[in-house]
């Protein structure tokens, strides 16, 4: 059975017209590729009072020349979440976001869209950029007359055989125009929708001799590196160690750091087991739950130190990180 949708797409490379501007429903499920496209994360933290860059965006120019914030849509059309609002504060200069992307495919179309809300009588332009990109049917550059009504904007661009970057840029080119950005959408122009599941599996073992002693710690025990492709990714890490103490009241602990931060720590202390030199497995574990930035390579890595005694890592200390694409 062939389903039909009608959220459609513009431009020359959209699938034949069934009926009424209804298109095959096999043209959607792709991956975004754009990164935050949808705003929510703010700053990085969450913050719906930020007043700084969508956490992945960069300014239009080195120097600032707009003012940032985040509000509620308050329209049903936008679904929940946050909205990314911006002001062009100086006076005959474009001013907004971009954002670059890298690791395309050569001679390859790709469509970008927007969803944006100008105040009245503002302008506000989705453009896209990038060294030897093909001329288009359709326009690089969109732009819509504030109707304080959220619009599509969308834009065809193709790379070339090299192939370069291609730049978003979301920007409101007059002083005083403000722009409301919300659900960024990039997608190559035949794509199979990925399967969700584990993309990726890294492991690393460290045999015992590596730390004998944690009187003054033993750093880097096992260390773990994962680069997320895309966005839509996140990340499950878990380690294994056998911590054992030369007396029975050490104090002894693990932790499990990303590119040098701790997020997890397990502590046993030996007083709870019988006997001299006694020991126990260890597990840390790890799910990130904030946004990946594409091609930023995040180590992990295990650490053991005592806060009271003589800890020694014993047998063989594993850390596996798993890749996992989300399924939305």
């Amino acid at each position: 059975m062939l389903l039909f949708t009608q959220l459609g797409i513009a431009g020359d490379n959209t699938p034949a017209t069934v009926a009424n501007g209804w298109y095959p429903v096999s043209q959607l499920g792709q991956t975004n590729l754009a990164f935050h496209g949808t705003f929510d994360g703010t700053d990085g933290d969450g913050d719906a009072a930020s007043i700084i860059l969508p956490y992945g965006w960069t300014n239009r120019f080195t120097t600032t020349t707009g003012t940032h914030a985040y509000t509620d849509p308050v329209t049903i059309t936008e679904g929940e979440g946050l909205m990314f609002v911006h002001t062009n504060a100086a006076d005959g200069t474009d001013s907004g976001i971009t954002q670059v992307l890298g690791g395309l495919k050569k001679s390859t179309r790709y469509h970008f869209t927007v969803r944006v809300n100008a105040n009245a009588g503002d302008t506000c332009q989705l453009r896209v950029e990038g060294t030897g990109v093909t001329t288009l049917p359709a326009s690089q550059e969109a732009e819509t007359t504030g109707t304080q009504a959220f619009e599509t904007l969308d834009v065809w661009a193709q790379t070339d055989a090299t192939p370069n970057d291609l730049t978003i840029i979301l920007q409101a080119p007059d002083f005083i125009d403000v722009c409301s950005w919300k659900h960024v959408m990039v997608t190559e122009r035949v794509q199979v929708a990925p399967t969700p599941g584990i993309i990726v599996v890294n492991q690393s073992t460290t045999p015992a001799e590596a730390c004998t002693n944690a009187y003054s710690g033993c750093n880097d025990i096992v260390t773990v590196t994962v680069n997320p492709p895309s966005s839509g990714y996140y990340i499950s890490v878990r380690g294994k160690i056998f911590l054992s103490a030369s007396d029975d009241d050490s104090d002894c602990e693990v932790e499990l750091t990303e590119n040098t931060v701790q997020v997890d720590e397990v502590e046993f202390l030996t007083g709870n087991l019988e006997g001299d030199n006694s020991g126990m497995f260890l597990h840390v574990d790890y799910i990130t739950t904030r946004l990946l930035v594409p091609g930023t390579p995040l180590t992990y890595t295990m650490n053991a130190k005592e806060n009271d005694g003589n800890c020694s890592v014993g047998k063989t200390a594993t850390l596996t990180a798993i890749l996992m694409r989300s399924g939305s």
